[in-house]
């Protein structure tokens, strides 16, 4: 019985350590999106001024 709880608590760990990974992927493209987009609203303020 305990070796089945010790198979399943390293199963839970490694389904979260992936979606930790997938979320931290999604952040990092969120991030960039984000930089992205201020360096076009920068290129746009200077356009306009």
């Amino acid at each position: 019985m305990l070796e089945i709880s010790v198979l399943e608590m390293d199963k839970e760990c490694e389904s979260k350590k992936k979606t930790l990974r997938e979320l931290e992927d999604t952040l990092a493209e969120k991030e960039l999106r984000i930089f992205e987009g201020e360096l076009v609203r920068r290129k746009l303020h200077n356009t306009i001024l």
